[in-house]
């Protein structure tokens, strides 16, 4: 990651094939695995990935091990399947409520136990909040309410009504969609525990819908939830693997493999390909890695595409800040530096699992910043793609210089739209916390669509500035054309100042997802569905953009 402190802030993807570095088929043997291939095997990745079906009937008569409806804040009498889930518990529900042990809040949860009258053994009751508040983020959040109340239980299946798609007024296809995210969002796992514990042990979501009119909505929007929840699970993976797991090459032998498996082009360049192209920020940030670069290009290109974007993403491996040596607490999350290009990846495997109608073109470099003999060095001047020259100040700001390379192949490629998402400053954490990406551009237009998927899929940006006056904090003192850092103020939009130099004129937005992309002990954005690690932020935004422009 960049300046400042460090933030603490299948592959056919249904079912979903989540893989290793090695990618899908090797058992550790080659250069690409090393030992940890043979150490770890494709059972190194904990896949905990729910199920989750439509199942046409009454929710009352479901032979599960729990079922589950909802309740609105503030309902002392309840309707509809939880009024008549609470009729066959002799209105075990609605004493509940009248005790003021549960009120509906949002994120909040009950569980009973049932009688002879329902098939299944158990009632979770969970809370949507305010009736007139509720969209398709309180069903993802109920939806992650569910597993983490079941988690804990002997519940292997479950079954659970179609939360907001009655009074709500929400549609069933979006409903079921955002159910799918939320539950098995909340049910991923990334570990190498020895203990035995896998993570929740609810195995099986169905879907119940009573009306035949609106099955075929339901299983339509279960399954695009899913593809998109497991391509956000394969954007974790990535961006879990550890430094010493996830070599430059390991990471882009496993790309390659899901990009066979899902119909994606792909082309991976090597150190030979890097240097042909001159991207000489590449280069220069990798010197001090015995680890080569590489730089994977994606491609869903559908028959008649209506427009084409292309996704950059920064993929730095594992970030020590090279010899401008980051501090040691909470080096061990720089593992994560490679989120931005780990979201790039799932958003193109979602797209092509969806059909989308739009071509997209994801550019990822993946380096290892480590100081050496070899290493770049303060003082030292780059050579970058598009021939600009770059003083650079501090080695810990690295990202900039890889994304610069890749933005100027994206110029290249001449797209409708570019955006590029990095774990870049830590000054956007200083700005936002962890609750919002930090979201930069040059074209108002394309700002504002992504701020509309922003809100829709409750992955927060905030707009901040690219005022011309940061110009001056790059160009001071510098001895090429612009340095790499311009002090500490305002350090999120300097360094989006210097990514706008090598990227297209118009048409073009900067995500900076530091403060987003990983979940440990601070309050978190979406924490009812969100486990702690890696959050895969970005792959629903971008999909929602992508499908809806």
């Amino acid at each position: 990651m960049g300046l400042g402190p460090s933030p603490r802030a299948s592959c056919s993807l249904g079912p979903l094939r989540r893989v290793g570095p090695w990618g899908p088929d090797h058992t550790g043997e080659g250069p690409v695995a090393g030992d940890l291939g043979r150490l770890y095997g494709r059972a190194g990745l904990a896949d905990t990935m729910l199920q989750v079906e439509a199942e046409h009937g009454d929710i009352t008569e479901v032979d599960v091990d729990a079922i589950v409806v909802n309740l609105f804040e503030g309902v002392r009498d309840p309707g509809g399947a939880t009024g008549a889930v609470d009729g066959a518990l002799d209105g075990a529900i609605a004493d509940v409520i009248g005790s003021g042990d549960f009120t509906g809040e949002l994120g909040s949860s009950t569980l009973l136990y049932a009688g002879d009258d329902l098939a299944a053994t158990r009632v979770l009751v969970v809370g949507l909040g305010d009736r007139d508040d509720v969209d398709l983020d309180a069903v993802r959040r109920a939806a992650g309410t569910t597993v983490d109340a079941l988690g804990g239980t002997e519940v292997d299946e479950a079954a659970t009504i179609v939360h907001g798609g009655g009074i709500g007024g929400l549609s069933p296809r979006a409903s079921a969609r955002a159910i799918a995210m939320g539950a098995i969002s909340k049910a991923y796992r990334f570990h190498r525990k020895t203990n035995g514990d896998e993570g929740p042990d609810l195995q099986r979501l169905a879907v119940v819908e009573r009306s035949e009119d609106k099955l075929a909505a339901v299983r339509q929007g279960l399954a695009a939830g899913r593809t998109v929840a497991n391509a956000q699970a394969v954007t974790r993976d990535i961006a879990s693997f550890s430094g010493e797991e996830a070599a430059p090459a390991a990471i882009a032998g496993t790309i390659e493999a899901a990009a066979e498996d899902t119909g994606l082009d792909c082309t991976v360049w090597g150190p030979e390909e890097i240097a042909e192209q001159r991207m000489g920020g590449v280069q220069a940030v990798s010197r001090g890695s015995e680890r080569e670069p590489r730089f994977v290009q994606l491609e869903w290109a559908p028959g008649e595409a209506d427009r084409t974007v292309c996704l950059v993403g920064k993929g730095v491996t594992f970030d020590t800040g090279g010899i401008s040596l980051k501090r040691s607490s909470g080096m061990d999350e720089m593992r994560y530096d490679k989120h931005g290009a780990a979201s790039v990846v799932g958003t193109l495997l979602a797209a092509a699992e969806l059909e989308l109608d739009t071509r997209v073109i994801g550019l990822t470099p993946f380096v290892e910043n480590m100081p050496s003999g070899s290493a770049i060095k303060p003082g030292d001047v780059i050579k970058m793609r598009n021939g600009s020259t770059v003083d650079v100040i501090n080695t810990d700001a690295e990202g900039r210089l890889i994304l610069a390379d890749a933005l100027d192949l994206a110029r290249e490629r001449d797209p409708d739209a570019t955006v590029d998402l990095a774990t870049l400053t830590g000054s956007v954490s200083v700005a936002l916390g962890t609750q919002a990406a930090g979201l930069f551009g040059n074209d108002d237009e394309l700002v504002a669509e992504l701020e509309t998927a922003a809100q829709a899929t409750s992955e927060r940006v905030w707009r901040l500035p690219l005022f011309d006056e940061y110009e001056q904090q790059l160009d001071e003192g510098a001895v090429g054309d612009l340095q790499n850092v311009g002090g500490r103020n305002a350090g999120a939009s300097v360094a989006g100042k210097f990514l706008e130099h090598f990227a297209p004129e118009d048409g073009w937005a900067h995500l900076d997802i530091a403060g987003v992309a990983w979940n440990d002990d601070k309050p978190y954005l979406n924490p009812d569905y969100t486990p702690k690690g890696a959050t895969g932020v970005g792959v629903r935004l971008l999909v929602d953009w992508l499908e809806d422009p």
